[in-house]
């Protein structure tokens, strides 16, 4: 009959043997090999004298625990034997068809199968260390729900493999976070006690501080060729700067394309028309903005509340492996690196890049260029021989773009680059949409194009004395007294302000040429 109870070694027989001393009439303790003598219950214990069974109860007893006595005086060198038998319960066992229960340990190999419940009044512990990688695998298995009445600790991770995994709090289910497969997850309609929004910032306004992150306003150009050594400046993307220093080969055509991730309607485009060939030591390509001293306070820089800021970005590069942004202090000379993987080649990726507060070294509290915002391209060995500065320090260029690849090494390569934002806290949030009017003013205060002629409405005087003026009032409050091209040759300015520019002219009309620009930028 099938059972389940203990192991087999309290089927088996012990055997003892001892070699008499001249008068001996008991034994007990080590035997003649040394093995001390136990048993259970005498009434399983068989004697033998030189060979001969003993009759129990008449010729020995076992009264005395692990002891045969009652012997009549043995000879030396009588040999007696002792075959012990220890008890094997039924009662603790488990029949296949009866059940029962049984105590004590079990041992055993292969599979136990149970049909209906196993109720372990301890504890159920598997020692197998086998990673749970799927649901058919792990030390612990169950092809149904699993059920945990108390607090459950887990050591390691914890993986939900549905594209449409629920997390549900609460006996009512009243609060659940959903998984969305491949874009995040889902709260429903409860807020997070305590949590103001997801950076501890405002939800509404601006959290974005880049300027033109959807890369859509373009009011110099949307497409400007030849771009390469010496041609540091603005050229299409508004606050967006082309960087070079040393001599690199590399040229460059930017332009606004639309070849976007979902959810966009531009990018910037750099696409390679020379390569860079040999990097120069002091070799520099980058893209750039700055910001305004004034309009950083919230980061509480230089103080010990220092708050963390988090970069994110939609990037599409030919050339794979690393990229570098940097953040340069300009006004204490500080500066703080973070890498960047592009992993597939000509794929659109989101990235997200947090950089640490920092407790040293105020922004100025002005109109003036305190932060640049570097995205590395191409970094000769005066950028990259140190090691990557990944906390804000004092500016060694040895450690800012460590790691860098070249982008431009291949006349194939192009560079895309949208949806950037730059905001406070270590979470990045979805991307800041604004209207273009929205964008176009916030650019508008550092640079402002009127698209058409601008005629002085008065004129003052008569004849060839009289004197005509033209006035252009700027959109927004320029960031500072702009520099100004577009006065008509013929015409001659008089006054530049942040809010607008004049210029007169003596017998005929005053005028400003289309086209005519206002640039303060930083």
């Amino acid at each position: 009959m099938p059972y389940l109870g203990r192991e087999g070694q309290f089927g088996v027989r012990n055997r003892f043997q001892y070699l008499a001393s001249a008068g001996d009439t008991s034994f007990s303790g080590a035997d003649a090999n040394g093995i001390t003598m136990t048993f259970d219950d005498g009434l399983y214990v068989d004697v033998f004298l030189n060979g001969v069974k003993l009759k129990a109860g008449e010729d020995y007893n076992t009264n005395t625990a692990n002891t045969i006595a009652g012997i009549t005086a043995l000879d030396a060198n009588d040999e007696i034997e002792v075959i012990a038998y220890d008890a094997f319960s039924a009662a603790d066992t488990v029949s296949a068809a009866d059940g029962g229960t049984f105590s004590g340990n079990v041992a055993m190999s292969g599979t136990l199968s149970v049909t209906g419940a196993t109720t372990v009044g301890g504890i159920l512990k598997t020692d197998d260390t086998t990673e749970a990688t799927s649901t058919t695998d792990g030390s612990l298995q169950t092809d149904g729900g699993l059920s945990v009445a108390k607090d459950a600790v887990i050591g390691d991770d914890l993986k939900l493999l549905s594209d449409s995994s629920v997390v549900s709090l609460g006996a009512d289910s009243d609060v659940t976070i959903t998984h969305n497969a491949d874009e995040g997850i889902t709260l429903n309609s409860k807020d997070i006690s305590g949590v103001i929004s997801i950076n501890g910032g405002q939800i509404g306004g601006s959290r974005n501080y880049i300027y033109n992150g959807d890369t859509s306003v373009c009011q110099r150009a949307t497409s400007v060729a030849d771009i390469g050594s010496s041609d540091t400046g603005y050229h299409v993307q508004d606050r967006w700067g082309f960087v070079e220093a040393g001599s690199p080969a590399t040229v460059v055509t930017m332009s606004r394309a639309t070849d976007v991730p979902n959810g966009f309607q531009y990018s910037m485009k750099l696409d390679c028309t020379t390569a860079t060939g040999t990097v120069g030591s002091d070799d520099l390509v980058l893209l750039q903005q700055i910001f305004e001293g004034q309009d950083l306070y919230a980061w509480k820089k230089g103080t010990a509340d220092a708050l963390p800021v988090t970069l994110s970005f939609w990037v599409n590069a030919t050339k794979t492996g690393t990229y570098i942004v940097n953040l340069f202090d300009n006004d204490n000379t500080r500066v703080c690196s973070k890498s960047y993987t592009v992993s597939s080649s000509d794929t659109w990726e989101y990235k997200t890049i947090t950089f640490p507060g920092d407790t040293t070294g105020q922004f100025d509290r002005n109109n003036g260029a305190s932060l640049y915002v570097y995205f590395g391209l191409v970094a000769g060995s005066n950028y990259t021989s140190g090691t990557l500065q990944e906390t804000w320090a004092a500016n060694d260029n040895t450690n800012r773009f460590v790691g860098q690849v070249d982008a431009f090494d291949n006349t194939s390569n192009n560079f895309h680059i949208t949806g950037i934002q730059l905001e406070l806290g270590e979470t990045a949030s979805l991307f800041q949409n604004e209207t273009y009017g929205e964008n176009l003013a916030r650019c508008q205060r550092y640079f402002y194009k009127g698209e058409d002629l601008v005629y002085g409405t008065h004129h003052y005087g008569s004849g060839d004395s009289g004197a005509s003026y033209a006035v252009v009032w700027f959109p927004v409050t320029m960031r500072a007294d702009p520099t100004v091209t577009g006065i008509n040759s013929n015409s001659t300015g008089q006054q530049v302000s942040k809010d607008k520019i004049d210029c007169y002219r003596v017998g005929n009309y005053a005028r400003f040429d289309a086209g005519h620009t206002a640039d303060a930028e930083l």
